[in-house]
């Protein structure tokens, strides 16, 4: 069953930081925008796919690129009973990791784990240690087709078999990562996408054939 968690402390907490320090993130929201009406309805339906997937897939160790002010983090926390969020962003000012404190706070727990780094350096460091196996991948950093294209061909280094994509609709580049990667990736197929048609709210979900859940 889809909760609603367009409600609460927290959620208060992020629509404040997509109002008032746009700036702070470089103009860009996170998956929970309040900036107009209508932002907060698509982010409301990118939202209830999203959990539609937790509660479908259910995973433990899930892998993130782009925290951004952690609204991710805080549908996991609303959605999953235990995760464990490895995300990672790139922030001098370190916004994130504040952002990411004061949620870890609120619940009491530390499900989730910030690094303030480029996503593909993380992730190639993650390869190389080689101890985590990932459930789930959230992308949604740099909206350029060389780096999601390379996210792609790492997460799928990584045997994580399940992607989700965020702002599919709004970014060519993003839409033509996809499809080369698929194109190239034969074990991969579209799972599902919700639809969206807005640069907020659009998600794909992407899932490797070979997977036995």
């Amino acid at each position: 069953m889809i909760k609603d968690i367009f409600k609460g402390p927290v959620f208060d907490f992020l629509i404040n930081e997509s109002k008032t320090n746009r700036d702070g993130w470089g103009g860009c929201c996170g998956s929970i925008d309040g900036i107009s009406d209508e932002n907060l309805s698509y982010s409301k339906k990118g939202n209830e796919f999203i959990q539609s997937v937790l509660l479908d897939v259910n995973p433990y160790n899930i892998l993130e690129t782009g925290t951004n002010y952690g609204s991710f983090g805080y549908t996991c926390y609303e959605t999953l009973s235990d995760f464990n969020l490895y995300t990672c962003d790139n922030h001098i000012d370190n916004n994130s990791e504040r952002c990411i404190n004061f949620i870890n706070s609120h619940y009491n727990r530390d499900n989730i784990k910030y690094h303030n780094k480029d996503s593909l350096k993380f992730l190639k460091e993650i390869i190389d240690d080689g101890k985590i196996q990932f459930d789930l991948a959230w992308l949604d950093s740099k909206h350029t087709y060389s780096h999601l294209l390379g996210e792609l061909n790492m997460a799928n280094e990584l045997n994580i078999p399940y992607i989700m994509v965020d702002d599919f609709h709004h970014h060519r580049d993003i839409q033509q990562a996809i499809f080369d990667f698929l194109k190239f990736e034969e074990d991969w197929r579209i799972h599902s996408y919700n639809g969206v048609k807005y640069w907020i709210g659009s998600v794909i979900l992407l899932y490797d054939i070979n997977y036995d859940n």
